[in-house]
């Protein structure tokens, strides 16, 4: 009897390991900003955000946005946001397939722009990543579409060092 547990012992130990993946970030975990075009209710702004990407206990990812602006024009100048946005990735939200989107949820919103938009207010919106697991993408992006008040927001924003990849083993 004690022969059949120490063999079994090692297999289960090996079972365990193997569900204890966690995504890797590289170049590692850290500060990673992007930019590109926006629109703001129509009107064409640059926005930059600026994340903070790290692995969670549970394996999957934190992206958090501690900083941003948008300029490009007078709307655009007239933006502010307060920060940080929180987005808590569970490994098992995690995609496994070549150059697959993650869809997340970032909380705690906050947009201030001149009153046509109405209150801010501290919303959840939907924002997709690409480049997990990358074979072929060049960049990591970062999009966004959603409204607040009577505004809406739409981003497809690009790393700026082109290093950022995420894989899920």
């Amino acid at each position: 009897m004690e022969k059949s547990i120490l063999k079994i012992t090692p297999f289960f130990t090996l079972l365990i390991a193997s569900l204890s993946h966690s995504a890797t970030v590289t170049p590692g975990p850290g500060f990673y900003t992007f930019s590109g075009p926006s629109t703001f209710s129509g009107f064409p702004c640059t926005l930059s955000l600026t994340t903070e990407i790290t692995n969670s206990a549970s394996g999957g990812l934190e992206v958090t946005v501690v900083d941003g602006a948008a300029y490009g024009g007078i709307i655009c100048n007239q933006i502010a946001m307060d920060f940080p946005w929180i987005a808590s990735v569970g490994a098992s939200d995690l995609p496994s397939g070549p150059n697959a989107p993650l869809t997340m949820t970032l909380d705690n919103v906050i947009i201030y722009s001149i009153a046509i938009c109405g209150p801010p207010s501290g919303a959840s919106i939907p924002a997709v990543f690409n480049h997990i697991n990358p074979t072929t993408t060049p960049y990591s992006t970062l999009q966004s579409s959603f409204s607040f008040g009577t505004c809406s927001v739409t981003w497809n924003l690009q790393e700026d060092t082109g290093l950022l990849e995420i894989t899920n083993p």
